[in-house]
């Protein structure tokens, strides 16, 4: 492929933040929040005195960079910022966790926002420009998000139901399940391919597994320490049954 365009896929529609290191995120993780939070559940909260960083490789993911990652040897997770890990450190991910369990590397590709039509294309870049992966595990976005790319602003914008400028009129839960359905195709028979989530809606128009908190990420939004272990624990019991 030529690489100019490896590199509008890569750096475009693969990744978001570059190269950076943050300490806080957006207004569910704000530094504002947190002060808030510490004063709310005292001394004895499990971040009060936690050092939780969002330190990404040069695609705007937390993992290894692209070139050092033996993909073949690797298991793949694509979804949204509850495989990014937003509220998490990342050491407490349940890609983190996994990789521990299974003694494999498992590659974050979790961008915060992403629905499920930008998971579906990542996939897809994944499988046109890399090598093929162990596994794949695809957890699975809220079903009625969806993302386009903005040119004014050269990025890909995120657009939530519960936010400003969302769509109501394309039923993007039809058009996403048919973008699952497309990645269930792409994959079949070619390596083992695992689908779950965290939002029950999805659950249930995709026939997958949902996946419930049971507890909290530093923002109080995200799956927590003890919820990233049960995932984790999910997947590893899953891929087992795949030969993995």
């Amino acid at each position: 492929m030529d690489k100019k365009v490896d590199d509008v896929i890569t750096s475009q529609l693969f990744g978001i933040t570059p190269s950076k290191t943050r300490y806080f995120l957006d207004l569910l993780d704000s530094e504002k929040l947190y002060k808030k939070n510490i004063k709310k559940y005292g001394d004895n909260w499990y971040y009060t005195n936690k050092n939780l960083s969002y330190i990404t490789n040069s695609n705007g993911f937390r993992t290894i960079e692209f070139k050092k990652i033996d993909w073949a040897n690797s298991i793949v997770a694509i979804g949204d910022s509850f495989t990014f890990g937003e509220g998490n450190t990342i050491e407490d991910l349940w890609t983190s966790v996994l990789q521990d369990m299974i003694g494999m590397p498992v590659i974050n590709l979790g961008i915060g926002g992403a629905g499920i039509d930008r998971c579906c294309w990542n996939s897809l870049a994944l499988h046109e420009n890399y090598p093929k992966p162990k596994a794949l595990i695809q957890l699975w976005s809220g079903i009625n998000r969806y993302s386009e790319y903005d040119y004014t602003m050269n990025r890909w914008k995120r657009h939530l139901p519960n936010r400003s400028g969302f769509c109501w009129r394309h039923f993007w839960h039809l058009r996403n399940i048919f973008s699952a359905k497309t990645d269930r195709a792409l994959w079949r028979d070619k390596l083992a391919y695992i689908e779950a989530t965290p939002f029950e809606d999805t659950s249930y128009q995709l026939e997958i597994d949902y996946l419930p908190y049971e507890d909290y990420g530093r923002d109080d939004d995200h799956w927590g320490p003890k919820t990233n272990k049960t995932v984790a624990t999910y997947f590893k019991d899953k891929l087992k049954e795949q030969g993995i």
